[in-house]
C-alpha cells in the first residue's frame, strides 16, 4: 500500500460539525440514512487532496450553516514516512494549505502526497460533457503521473491570456501576434505530448479493463483529439487560423481544445448508452486511470466511491467491487446496503463498518 490516511479532523464540513476519525488501511464502508452526511466523509478526504469539491456547489455549500470557515486535517503514512496535512477555506474562498505545520503557496503538494479518486453519482458526466470535463480527467492523470506537467499547464495558461488578450486589440501588428503564437507552441507543444504520452498507456490500460469487466458488447474506443491538425507544427497551425482568431479575439486552437472522444459502436456514447452503462464505463475509465499511475509510480491513489451500488445490476456490482478489491489501497465507500458490499471486499481486504450518526460524527 503506497499511502493512507490514519486519521482525518472535519470541521464544519457541510452537516459535519466537529469529527474526529481514524479510519483503518483497509475498506471503510460508511452506512446510514439518507442525508445524515456520509457523501461529506468522502468529500473531506476529496477537499483535503485537491481543495475542491466533487459535488456542484460553491465554498458556501460547504460551509456549515452559521460557521464562517470549513477545515480538514489529515494524518497519512506514505512509504513508511508520517506526513501531516490541512487544508481550510473561508466563505470568499480564500484557502490556506499546511504541510508538516508550515504554509504552502497552493494545493498540490497535498494532492502529490494524497492522491485521490473519487467515483460518485455524477461520474457518468465524463461521458456525458464536453471536454473541458475529459481535458481535467486527463490533465489530473498526467500531473500525478509527470508533476512538472502542471507547471506547463500554468504558464501555456498564462501566455494564452496574453495572446488572447492581444487579439482584443485593434490594429495588431502581424509580427506581435507571431511573436505570441510562437510562444504559446512551444509550451503547447510539450504540455500536448505530455498528455498524448499518458493518453496511449490509458487507451491500453481501458482495453483490457473493458475485457475483464465483460463489457466488449458494449464496442467502447476513446481516442485523443490534440487541439489542432494531427502532424502539424503548432506554430502553423496558429499562424493558418490568424484571420479567424482576429476575428473572435481568441486563439482558436490548440491544446486548450484539447478533447478525448468516447464512442460507443462508432458513435457518440452520450448518445447511445443508457445511465446505468454510462456509469460503468466510467468506473472502468477510472480504473485504467488508476492502474496508469500504479505502473508508472508504483503508487496507488486513495479510492472515494460515493453510493457506488446505486444503478447497477448485481452483475454489474460484483465485476465493480471486485475490481476495486484487487487494488491494495485505502477504500472510502459510502452505502445503504454495507453487508452487500463488506461480503464482497472482505474477499480480499481489511474491511470496517462504520455508522454515521446525526451530530456524532462515526461509530463502529
Amino acid at each position: 500500500m503506497s499511502v493512507y490516511l490514519n486519521r482525518l479532523l472535519i470541521e464544519n464540513f457541510r452537516c459535519l460539525p466537529l469529527v474526529d476519525w481514524q479510519p483503518i488501511a483497509g475498506v471503510n464502508i460508511l452506512t446510514g440514512p439518507n442525508g445524515i452526511g456520509k457523501t461529506s466523509f468522502l468529500e473531506s478526504v476529496h477537499f483535503l487532496s485537491s481543495g475542491k469539491s466533487f459535488r456542484a456547489g460553491g465554498i458556501h455549500s460547504l460551509i456549515r450553516h452559521g460557521q464562517s470557515m470549513v477545515s480538514v486535517y489529515g494524518e497519512i503514512l506514505k512509504n513508511g514516512n508520517a506526513h501531516c496535512l490541512g487544508l481550510s477555506k473561508d466563505k470568499t474562498g480564500q484557502m490556506k494549505a499546511r504541510l508538516q505545520g508550515h504554509p504552502l503557496a497552493g494545493v498540490s503538494p497535498l494532492s502529490l502526497l494524497l492522491p485521490v479518486v473519487s467515483i460518485h453519482s455524477d461520474s457518468y458526466y465524463l461521458i456525458d460533457l464536453g471536454p473541458e470535463f475529459k481535458r481535467r480527467f486527463l490533465d489530473w492523470l498526467t500531473f500525478h503521473v509527470k508533476p512538472s506537467h502542471l507547471l506547463t499547464w500554468k504558464k501555456y495558461r498564462k501566455i494564452l491570456l496574453q495572446a488572447n488578450a492581444l487579439l482584443k486589440q485593434k490594429e495588431v501588428k502581424r509580427e506581435q501576434r507571431h511573436f505570441w503564437y510562437e510562444q504559446l507552441a512551444e509550451v503547447g507543444e510539450a504540455l500536448s505530448e505530455n498528455r498524448a504520452t499518458v493518453f496511449s498507456s490509458l487507451k491500453t490500460a481501458f482495453q483490457t479493463r473493458l475485457e475483464t469487466m465483460q463489457l466488449e458488447a458494449l464496442q467502447v474506443d476513446i481516442e485523443y483529439r490534440r487541439g489542432w491538425r494531427q502532424g502539424e507544427p503548432l506554430f502553423d497551425a496558429f499562424c493558418e487560423s490568424d484571420s479567424r482568431n482576429i476575428r473572435y479575439g481568441v486563439v482558436s486552437i490548440g491544446p486548450h481544445r484539447m478533447d478525448m472522444l468516447i464512442r460507443s459502436h462508432c458513435e457518440e456514447a452520450k448518445k447511445i448508452l443508457s445511465r446505468g452503462q454510462k456509469k460503468i464505463v466510467a468506473m472502468a475509465l477510472y480504473l485504467s486511470q488508476l492502474e496508469v499511475i500504479h505502473s508508472l509510480t508504483s503508487q496507488w491513489p486513495v479510492i472515494c466511491l460515493d453510493d457506488v451500488d446505486s444503478e447497477l445490476d448485481k452483475q454489474r456490482l460484483e465485476f465493480v467491487i471486485e475490481a476495486f478489491s484487487e487494488i491494495k489501497t485505502q477504500v472510502f465507500v459510502s452505502s445503504l446496503h454495507p453487508e452487500t458490499l463488506k461480503n464482497l471486499f472482505c474477499r480480499n481486504n481489511e474491511t470496517s463498518v462504520f455508522h454515521v450518526e446525526q451530530d456524532m460524527g462515526v461509530s463502529f
